[in-house]
């Protein structure tokens, strides 16, 4: 709810240029990050859209993801490729 009101009550006459989204921990899965950052994200998503429906298409701002992964546990690798 407060996240939703903060977005509401961005003013309409600036938009955003970028999105940031800080990663963080080791994902449960490859594919699925700790529940604080799937927060994060729909955060983002939700930003994202309200920026899209007040400024239009072409004002959207790029969502940066960074994470190197954590240093306090190996890095998932992908098993076919040994890559995160």
């Amino acid at each position: 709810q407060q996240t939703l009101r903060l977005i509401q009550s961005w003013p309409r006459t600036k938009a955003l240029d970028a999105i940031i989204v800080c990663g963080g921990g080791r994902p449960i899965k490859p594919a699925v990050p700790p529940l604080y950052v799937q927060s994060r994200c729909d955060i983002a998503s939700l930003l994202y859209n309200h920026s899209r429906a007040q400024f239009g298409k072409d004002r959207v701002p790029v969502i940066l993801c960074v994470s190197a992964g954590t240093a306090h546990t190996p890095q998932l690798l992908h098993t076919d490729t040994r890559l995160p």
